[in-house]
């Protein structure tokens, strides 16, 4: 009975990723399938700043991630620009968005090494009130602003450079910077809160592994009640 059920959740997962991976585009199940048994990303996503702006969310982001064999590594990304590209510390041949297509991001061979990589992005992703990844709403009954994530099934890599395939776990690390008057949520555990006159950071602790479409937050100028 335990192998029947074990393989009926495999065969299940296997379905959900061929799901999510058709909503990527131009990347088939064979390709998700090959970079499974290549990589392990499960050591982590590091969103090192955000911040938001009108209509745009700035971020700087650090994925580590270990490789079982040397080769071109594909992320995947469709946001709205790449202005900084880093491979182990070492800037991409022709530019950050050389390798952009503005579906997937390619790290070339050269700048990979067999084990533990590291690979730093700073980006902009889009904020509207549908057909995005983070949604700004407006309470009616306030009349304020709020944002939100919503990724599932397969919008995650619209909202910054990932794995987008559910059989690819990580451990994420999430900052996130919102006018001072803001509160935040994320996945983890809030650990600390640093504000200037302006603007707070919300630090938030290490989740367990997450697939990418289970990564969340929220931000807004909520309030607290007793």
């Amino acid at each position: 009975m335990s192998v029947t059920r074990r393989t009926h959740w495999a065969e299940l997962s296997a379905l959900f990723a061929a799901l999510c991976l058709s909503g990527l585009q131009h990347l088939s199940a064979q390709t998700g399938t090959e970079r499974s048994g290549a990589w392990h990303a499960g050591s982590g996503f590091s969103h090192v700043h955000t911040s938001e702006a009108r209509g745009v969310f700035y971020t700087r982001l650090a994925i580590t991630f270990a490789v079982a064999q040397v080769g071109d590594v594909v992320l995947d990304f469709r946001g709205t620009s790449v202005s900084t590209l880093l491979a182990n510390g070492t800037a991409l041949p022709g530019g950050p968005a050389a390798g952009w297509n503005s579906a997937h991001l390619t790290v070339p061979q050269s700048t990979m090494r067999m084990g533990a990589n590291r690979v730093e992005v700073a980006f902009t992703t889009p904020i509207a009130a549908a057909g995005a990844s983070i949604i700004r709403t407006r309470d009616v009954t306030d009349g304020r602003e709020y944002l939100y994530t919503l990724l599932v099934p397969s919008d995650a890599h619209l909202l910054l450079p990932c794995f987008d395939q559910p059989d690819l776990k990580a451990r994420l690390t999430l900052s996130l910077t919102t006018p001072v008057a803001w509160s935040a949520l994320g996945n983890g555990p809030l650990r600390e809160r640093d504000s200037t006159a302006t603007v707070i950071t919300h630090r938030f602790g290490e989740t367990r592994p997450l697939s990418t479409y289970l990564m969340a937050f929220a931000a807004g100028p909520t309030t607290q009640t007793t």
